[in-house]
């Protein structure tokens, strides 16, 4: 099964609207942002993939 941290990380390989900035800011994701997972997620540069 893909953890809901291992489709975040795919979809910012994506075209599409998720991205750190908007992780960032949107209250939906509040209650994740004390993960260390989450936390590095935020920090890393994501290359998106056409």
């Amino acid at each position: 099964m893909i953890s809901p941290m291992d489709k975040i990380e795919y979809l910012l390989t994506i075209p599409g609207y998720l991205s750190v900035p908007y992780l960032k800011n949107e209250p939906y994701y509040d209650k994740m942002r004390n993960l260390p997972r989450f936390k590095k997620i935020l920090a890393t540069e994501y290359q998106t993939k056409y």
